[in-house]
């Protein structure tokens, strides 16, 4: 029997299957790619962006060694990585986790190395809770995502016949009553068992860019800033470029703005909304690459901030020079000590609401205000 320390909130080891999902999934379908990046490799970084520290990649006979080769080249495998090579002729399922029972944790999760899939779909199970497994399914389709315990995995290499696929796995598990399971948007799961596969694996992709606290205009710019994202992908961007590229666009639309006149004042606009949309698309490189840091959000909060120090800052300017009242420039006082004001205590709240976690702020302190009882808002 499995024990669970109480002490463990979250699951910390992740086992990756490079091959297991369906019996028609090619041999090198963990290689194929998904936004520029080998869908194993996605499965990897997607358990790791769920919490997950430790991870045990499972490769067969027959395909391991150039799985194992491409993703050590990629050079993005997290810190934590161990593999497990199964012997020839040891390729089903059921052999694999034998060998897995024996160097797994307690409790883990069961990954495809052929499938693209939310990270949010992790955090339903990433909780430890006894010795049955737990299957996320799709329309009654076992999505080859499982809570396993050592206990199963166990149960399975000394009771089952030799498993080829998570169909046969999750059939064997129902027979013997030791699988529970829950049920997931198909929108957040894909797999990819062959190359027909990847175009809706990337559109499913394209929509878990969207985030919870995009309002009407930032959905709107996300049509724009989307393939624009992708294609600084496939230019090797990294976010940071993207934020201070950004940032200079910023720098030369309040230029425009500054010089004054209708002309400069249109052409200052349309760099203004073109910043506007390339604001979205650092996040969305981000996300895409997996490569979010706390530094990269902090440059894009200091970003977004001289932003409007820019652009507000050389529409006063430019106001002034074109009509010489002072008010403008009082009006243009008051703007900079609120933009220093809402710098500071954006700060000081991302550091209070969400310290370990600065790019999910906004939907914290959202949900945060929409249940307080001194919010004014929720009396109107």
């Amino acid at each position: 029997m499995s024990r669970i320390n109480p002490q463990q909130e979250h699951i910390q080891q992740s086992v990756i299957l490079t091959r297991g999902l369906s019996q028609r999934a090619p041999s090198g379908a963990p290689l194929l790619c998904v936004a520029t990046m080998p869908v194993v490799l996605r499965s990897l970084l997607t358990a790791k962006r769920a919490g997950a520290t430790k991870f045990l990649v499972v490769l067969d006979a027959d395909t391991g060694a150039d799985v194992r080769r491409a993703l050590e080249r990629s050079g993005r495998l997290p810190a934590g990585v161990e593999w497990l090579a199964l012997p020839d002729g040891q390729g089903s399922l059921t052999a694999a986790l034998g060998e897995i029972a024996e160097r797994a944790d307690d409790q883990f999760l069961l990954l495809p190395g052929e499938a693209t899939f939310h990270a949010s779909l992790l955090s339903q199970i990433n909780s430890p809770d006894g010795d049955s497994a737990m299957a996320l399914m799709v329309s009654e389709r076992p999505t080859g995502i499982y809570r396993f315990s050592r206990f199963a995995a166990r149960a399975v290499a000394s009771q089952a016949p030799p498993l080829q696929s998570v169909e046969e796995l999750n059939a064997w598990l129902n027979q013997v009553n030791l699988v529970k399971h829950k049920a997931v948007d198909e929108a957040y799961w894909q797999p990819i068992a062959q190359a027909a596969d990847l175009p809706t694996a990337e559109r499913k992709l394209d929509r878990w860019l969207y985030k919870e606290t995009d309002g009407i205009w930032a959905r709107l710019n996300r049509h724009i800033s989307i393939p624009i994202s992708r294609v600084l992908v496939r230019l090797r961007m990294t976010p940071n470029m993207v934020t201070l590229f950004t940032l200079l666009v910023s720098f030369v639309s309040g230029t425009f703005f500054a010089f004054g006149g209708y002309v400069n004042a249109v052409i200052g606009a349309l760099l203004s909304h073109w910043a506007s949309v390339l604001d979205g698309s650092d996040g969305e490189v981000a996300r895409l690459t997996f490569q979010e840091s706390d530094f990269g959000c902090w440059l894009e909060t200091m970003c977004d901030s001289l932003y409007y120090v820019f652009v507000l800052g050389g529409m006063v300017m430019g106001l002034y020079r074109t009509s010489g009242g002072l008010i403008y420039l009082v009006a243009g006082g008051l703007l900079a000590f609120g933009s220093l004001m809402s710098i500071i205590t954006t700060a000081y709240q991302r550091r209070r609401v969400a310290p370990q976690q600065p790019e999910k702020y906004l939907a914290k302190w959202g949900k945060q205000m929409d249940t307080h009882p001194e919010n004014l808002f929720l009396r109107f």
